[in-house]
């Protein structure tokens, strides 16, 4: 009874870490959908820098 109590905590743990490892999975494929959220960032950057540019256009 004991051999067959080992073998089911150690299911149980096979079962938990296959789940931590789906959810680490759909974690890194939303981290890849909001990349582009994050390369539309720095397109904001140039607008910026022509705002600055007409403060350069004073001096």
């Amino acid at each position: 009874m004991e051999v067959n109590i080992i073998i089911l905590i150690l299911v149980a743990i096979s079962f938990f870490l296959t789940l931590l490892n789906s959810v680490f999975i759909v974690m890194l494929f939303l981290r890849k959908e909001d990349a582009p959220s994050e390369i539309n960032k720095p397109v904001e950057l140039p607008e910026k820098r022509n705002h600055q540019k007409p403060m350069l256009k004073e001096w």
